[in-house]
């Protein structure tokens, strides 16, 4: 008899939802919103980072400046990876902050035969790769947590970046997914993420 077969389902979606464990509740949400940008900070003992890029340059700083963190996340592995995705077009030599005029701090990058260039002098595209940087290598050291533990969700990645840049921030991400376990959601208007990932097996795409 139907309804008593809908009873039953019904009973056992019930259970179900008591004795099923949530699969997302130890994980730890990180955001990166569609209106992001990286300016200068002025000195923070708390040094929070927010899904709109807020506090961006002190978090660089803390990893840079104070010794209880690793520098070499930043010389060596943010360095690096930054330069794998915008290369061959752009290669920085090095990262680092420095006090400006107002006593702020600033986040630089020396371009080889350009010397430092100030981030605020730097298109918004590069500072969404470095958003994505952070809170990947940095976030995670600074809070004490495996990549695993962290759902990504970050909007439209496509904003100012070139289609040949998106490609290659997005088969990075993709890297890290699969390589640490972690895992991303992404908002996008861009063909270039639908195309990427249409017909990856470890992809899923959601109208």
């Amino acid at each position: 008899d139907p309804p008593f077969k809908k009873q039953g389902l019904g009973k056992f979606e019930a259970e179900l939802t008591r004795y099923a464990r949530n699969p997302f509740s130890d994980k730890i949400i990180k955001k990166i919103t569609a209106e992001r940008d990286i300016e200068t900070n002025a000195p923070n003992d708390k040094k929070d980072f927010h899904p709109n890029g807020s506090g961006a340059t002190n978090i660089i700083e803390l990893f840079l400046n104070d010794s209880k963190y690793p520098r070499d996340l930043v010389d060596n592995n943010l360095l690096a990876d930054l330069n794998k995705i915008v290369s061959p077009d752009v290669f920085f030599e090095s990262i680092t902050v420095r006090r400006v005029e107002n006593g702020n701090w600033e986040i630089f990058l020396k371009e080889k035969d350009k010397g430092l260039i100030p981030l605020s002098d730097s298109g918004s595209g590069l500072k969404t790769i470095l958003l994505v940087l952070i809170n990947i290598i940095l976030i995670p050291k600074k809070e004490g947590n495996s990549l695993s533990r962290y759902i990504f969700v970050f909007e439209e990645l496509e904003n100012n970046l070139h289609p040949a840049i998106q490609r290659k921030l997005l088969t990075y991400i993709r890297d890290i997914s699969i390589h640490n376990r972690a895992t991303f959601f992404i908002t996008t208007h861009s063909n270039v993420v639908i195309d990427l990932f249409s017909k990856d097996k470890n992809a899923q795409i959601c109208h």
